[in-house]
């Protein structure tokens, strides 16, 4: 359920402000014996809008949003960049 919102509020915040991020994949572990269940954040660009974006700047914007849905006790997340091309 929490991959569910965290994809919604990163959707409707971060790809507004940032229209370069043009898709975007949350995979969440469900891995029993860890404590902290860590949320992978896959943010899909285009080849030809890397060299436009600021990947530090959006990075912090995913966490800043990600910490309305996520308990930073228990959950934790991990930001990639990927090649829309390349999918």
């Amino acid at each position: 359920m929490t991959d569910k919102a965290l994809k919604k509020i990163l959707t409707m915040t971060v790809m507004k402000e940032f229209p370069e991020i043009e898709h975007i994949i949350i995979i969440g572990d469900d891995l029993e014996y860890r404590d902290v269940k860590e949320y992978k954040v896959f943010l899909g660009v285009s080849i030809a809008n890397f060299p436009k974006i600021y990947r530090q700047q959006i990075r912090d914007r995913v966490n800043y949003y990600s910490k309305f849905v996520l308990d930073s006790t228990t959950e934790k997340i991990s930001i990639l960049f990927y090649n829309l091309d390349d999918a």
